[in-house]
C-alpha cells in the first residue's frame, strides 16, 4: 500500500470515529434530557393544603394547613375568619358563613366582636350581636316593641295576650278584625297607636314567628308599620 492510500485510510477511520463519538454524545444528551424531564415529573406535586394556604403569612400558614389537614386535605371545608385571622374545619353538613361554621346562613349573628353561629332554638339579637332565646311577649308590649327573632317584634292582641309577629305583616291596610277568632289562627292586634287611626288588624298564622326564627316575609331587624 502506497503512502497516499494509507493516509486516506487513516483519515476515513478518524472521521468515522468522530462521527460515532458525536452520535453517542447526541444519544446520551437526549437520554439525559428525558431522564431529567421524567425525574421532575415524578417529584411530588404541592398538596392541596399547601396551595390553599400559600398566601398566608407566618404562623397563619401553619394554622391554615392544620385546619386543612383536619378536613381531610379538602380546602373547601376550611373556614377562614377574616376578622380574627383564624382557620377552622367545618364539620360535615356545615358551611362557612361570615367566617364561622353554620348549617345555614340564617344562623349567623354579627356583632361588634365578630360573627357567631346561633344554635337551633335561639335567635340573633341585632343590638348586641349575641344569640338568645325568643322573648316572651307580655300584654305590656303594646303594638310594637320587644325583641323576638330577627325581623319580628312583640305585639299585644286585643285579648291582652303577647305574641311575636313578622314585621312584613305589619300593614295598616291588612284585613281588619274584632277578635283573634277573625284571623283564622292568627292574632288580632289593636294598631290604632301605630297607624294613627282607629283600626285593629290581623296577623295571619303565617305571620306568627316560630321559636328561633321569623316566619313569612323577611324584613330588616327594626320593622315598622306599613301605611
Amino acid at each position: 500500500m502506497d503512502g497516499r492510500r494509507f493516509d486516506d485510510l487513516t483519515k476515513s477511520l478518524a472521521v468515522g470515529a468522530s462521527r460515532r463519538r458525536f452520535v453517542r454524545g447526541l444519544v446520551g444528551g437526549v437520554a439525559g434530557a428525558f431522564a431529567a424531564a421524567f425525574g421532575r415529573g415524578a417529584s411530588a406535586a404541592p398538596s392541596a393544603c399547601s396551595v390553599y394556604c400559600a398566601d398566608q403569612p407566618g404562623p397563619r400558614k401553619a394554622a391554615c394547613k392544620q385546619a386543612c389537614r383536619a378536613c381531610g386535605s379538602d380546602p373547601s371545608q376550611v373556614c377562614h375568619n377574616f376578622d380574627t385571622g383564624e382557620f377552622a374545619c367545618c364539620p360535615e353538613g356545615q358551611g362557612c358563613f361570615g367566617g364561622v361554621c353554620c348549617e345555614s346562613p340564617d344562623q349567623v349573628c354579627f356583632g361588634s366582636n365578630g360573627a357567631v353561629c346561633c344554635e337551633a332554638g335561639t335567635f340573633c339579637d341585632p343590638n348586641t350581636g349575641q344569640c338568645g332565646p325568643p322573648a316572651t311577649c307580655g300584654p305590656e308590649s303594646g303594638c310594637l316593641g320587644g325583641t323576638c327573632a330577627t325581623g319580628c317584634f312583640c305585639v299585644s292582641s286585643v285579648e291582652g295576650d303577647g305574641a311575636c309577629v313578622n314585621g312584613g305583616f305589619a300593614n295598616c291596610d291588612a284585613p281588619t278584625c274584632v277578635t283573634s277568632a277573625d284571623c283564622g289562627g292568627g292574632v288580632c292586634v289593636d294598631a290604632t297607636n301605630c297607624c294613627g287611626f282607629e283600626v285593629s288588624i290581623c296577623f295571619p298564622p303565617e305571620g306568627i314567628c316560630q321559636s328561633g326564627g321569623g316566619a313569612g316575609i323577611a324584613t330588616d331587624s327594626t320593622p315598622g308599620w306599613h301605611r
